[in-house]
């Protein structure tokens, strides 16, 4: 009998409704449970052919357990070595230096140090450091997060005050000799598309059929302008150069990139987002074949995805496989559920013909 584990943390569904699917399956000689530990003995066998791992990214034990399953034939969904390669700023540059639109990143040094170092070992380091230029880089909202490790902790967002470019909230201490209070680690900051010190503009926008009045600089981006000023994060910030499509919207039933469009430039437009793709409590066809599909893992691309699938299926109601993937070409899931939004895609244009003309 080959078992297959699932290694699971704080997560409620999807352990539980993966061993009940694999094991609906009745396949001859394979099985399903969660994975069970005590005392693990050095290069014993785990028992187990495969291991889906969801939660080795917070538990040093279970990284090393995983590590010396692979030695012993087990193999690992989910590579418990990359772990020690998860440096986001070497990463961040090394996707910049092939091509890949990557936010304004800068590494800054840590507040916290080990008891065995004094002010005399941080010698090298830049004090006080020169916040402006920093800040000037990046923009804002900036994000700060370690600068390695694994999944969405000890983030903070440093966001301006209106019409102005204040000092971070964060900023050291006068009396202090350490150069960043990060909760713990190295942190960078990211690069988002917010204006300070513009003038501001009165400006009446049309947003999921409600006219809207905001004062905001009128070459602020709609994408700031969506989720700083009207609250409607649905529409995410990705990659903030145009590239990833986490920030697409419908202006006039066209998808276009938030992050890359005037708040002035939109001001004459329809402007839809995820939220306005709901209709008196109904979720949309497309919402509806998407979730019906499980076209997302993560979720941080799901908006954008169907706000542009909805776009495609305005225009091409019953498109081919091939013209889902040309369409939905620069729309990027890091988590690769690509087959599964193709077949969301499919679903929508089967049930939207199905329900005929709105």
């Amino acid at each position: 009998m080959k078992k297959i584990g699932i290694l699971f943390g704080m997560e409620n569904t999807f352990p539980g409704a993966l061993v009940e699917r694999i094991n609906s399956q009745e396949l001859d000689g394979i099985s399903a449970e969660f994975v069970r530990l005590g005392g693990v003995e050095m290069a014993s066998p785990s028992g187990y052919a495969v291991i889906v791992d969801r939660i080795s990214h917070d538990m040093p034990f279970y990284r090393a357990y995983l590590k010396n399953a692979v030695l012993t034939g087990t193999q690992i969904i989910n590579n418990p070595f990359w772990w020690s390669a998860d440096d986001k700023f070497f990463n961040y540059s090394l996707a910049t230096k092939l091509g890949v639109a990557v936010p304004r990143t800068v590494l800054l040094s840590h507040k916290e140090f080990p008891p065995e170092i004094n002010a005399q070992s941080v010698r090298n380091l830049e004090y006080p450091l020169d916040w402006d230029h920093i800040f000037h880089h990046v923009k804002f909202p900036a994000s700060l997060k370690p600068h390695d490790g694994g999944g969405w902790r000890d983030v903070t967002t440093s966001t301006p005050a209106k019409n102005s470019l204040p000092r971070p909230q964060h900023l050291p201490d006068p009396g202090s000799h350490l150069p960043w209070p990060s909760p713990s680690g190295v942190s960078f900051c990211t690069r988002s598309s917010l204006p300070t010190g513009a003038p501001m503009s009165d400006l009446i926008l049309t947003i999921n059929g409600t006219k809207t009045h905001v004062s905001a600089p009128a070459e602020e981006t709609l994408l700031s302008v969506l989720r700083y000023r009207l609250n409607l994060t649905g529409t995410k910030y990705g990659c903030g150069e145009g590239e990833c499509g986490a920030c697409t919207v419908l202006l006039d039933g066209k998808s276009a990139r938030a992050c890359q469009t005037a708040v002035a430039e939109a001001a004459n437009a329809r402007i839809t987002t995820i939220e306005g793709l709901e209709q008196n409590g109904r979720l949309s066809p497309v919402q509806q074949a998407f979730l019906d599909a499980g076209a997302f893992q993560c979720g941080f691309c799901t908006s954008g995805m169907i706000v542009r699938a909805t776009a495609l299926l305005h225009d091409l109601p019953n498109p081919s496989e091939k013209e889902i993937v040309t369409r939905m070409n620069g729309n990027i899931c890091r988590c690769g559920t690509y087959p599964r939004i193709v077949d969301a895609v499919q679903r929508a244009s089967r049930s939207m013909a199905k329900a005929g003309p709105r």
